[in-house]
């Protein structure tokens, strides 16, 4: 995914302090995708888990980026 030509799942960010999880990040994509119990996710195939992270991810990106421009638009 691209944003003003830049791949956004390369692009730095601000310095936080936050560092990244695999585990919350399947945690939350888990989450996002309707499974109450992480065990449930779990006893998913691979692929299955996969592409729901994948989605996770492809939403949150682009969640960031319209969060970004509605933040800018409000300058």
């Amino acid at each position: 995914m691209r944003f003003k030509g830049r791949d956004v799942f390369h692009a730095p960010t601000q310095k936080s302090g936050v560092t990244y999880s695999v585990q919350f990040e399947w945690r939350l994509a888990a989450h996002w995708a309707g499974y109450r119990r992480f065990k449930d996710f779990q006893a998913l195939d691979g692929d299955e888990q996969s592409e729901i992270v994948a989605t996770y991810r492809a939403w949150a990106q682009m969640r960031a980026v319209e969060e970004y421009a509605a933040a800018k638009a409000m300058k």
